[in-house]
């Protein structure tokens, strides 16, 4: 299984996302203001947990594509989600998203 990277700033980590982070993902994207900037692809639905963290290792062993916990780094807490995937267009683009949750807006 391919190994995706963690990344470290000064105020935030970016880490590969985890099945202990579901609960807080669909906790914070699934406020009214969040989900309505994201796709249903982006936050893992109720019952449909494993199929979803199963195709966020898919896409990147297959695509390249890859998501990171976007974790407040004094707090140790998970504030977002930011990812890297591919468009499928013929110029091989790729597409950054990300969301942070409305606690931690501003």
């Amino acid at each position: 299984m391919a190994e995706r990277p963690t990344l470290k700033t000064e105020r935030l980590i970016l880490r590969p996302i985890v099945r202990e982070d579901i609960p807080d993902i669909q906790r914070l994207a699934g406020d009214r203001d969040v989900a309505s900037q994201t796709s249903d692809s982006e936050i893992p639905q109720p019952g449909a947990e494993e199929q979803w963290f199963k195709k966020r290792q898919k896409g990147f062993e297959k695509e390249g594509a890859v998501d990171f916990a976007i974790i407040h780094r004094g707090e140790g807490i998970l504030i977002g989600v930011i990812g890297l995937g591919a468009e499928y267009k013929k110029d091989e683009s790729m597409q950054l998203g990300y969301w942070i949750g409305k606690p931690y807006w501003n």
